[in-house]
């Protein structure tokens, strides 16, 4: 019961405009109630972004910095999936001492980028085979890396237009 005390004071919980409960209970089906919840699973997002302890720097942009998410299976309440990647900033691309204290989220977290593509494969636990910067060489590389994005849950899709594609279709 403390959970949803605590939802109302947030102002999470849903109005059901003037109707009364017994009168929403009836509008769900036996087996959604049987259920217990409407949804079986949950995606949890919690955004960390810049800060400043100094309130005169309050007016400034705050920026996500980090972005994770877990897949919730609230029939077992096992998580399912997890997402989790760091963002570097860009109006304000160093974090202040404040921020990282707060956090946990270190200036070094964006210094490591990848060197490349032998870098992208090294960082996979990959190896790179071949010599860099050699057409055929750097297609079978990216190929292995992006078998791997894929066994690794990453779905792989077009990031052009459907023109794309019907050229593509055109020239086979």
């Amino acid at each position: 019961m403390a959970t949803k005390k605590l939802a109302k004071e947030l102002g999470l919980l849903r109005q059901h405009n003037g109707k009364k409960k017994q009168e929403m209970d009836t509008q769900h089906s036996r087996s959604e109630k049987e259920k217990g919840q409407f949804f079986d699973y949950l995606i949890v997002i919690d955004f960390e972004s810049t800060c400043w302890e100094d309130k005169g720097k309050a007016h400034l942009c705050q920026e996500i910095i980090e972005f994770p998410a877990v897949f919730l299976n609230l029939v077992t309440g096992d998580i399912i999936e997890q997402f989790h990647t760091y963002i570097q900033p860009r109006e304000h691309p160093k974090l202040s001492d404040f921020c990282q204290k707060l956090t946990g989220i270190s200036q070094k977290f964006y210094s490591r980028t990848p060197n490349g593509l032998r870098g992208a494969i090294e960082d996979l636990g990959l190896c790179f085979e071949g010599r860099e910067h050699s057409g055929i060489v750097d297609s079978m590389n990216t190929a292995k890396l992006a078998f791997k994005m894929a066994q690794d849950g990453c779905y792989l899709n077009i990031t052009h237009s459907d023109t794309l594609v019907k050229n593509l279709s055109i020239a086979l």
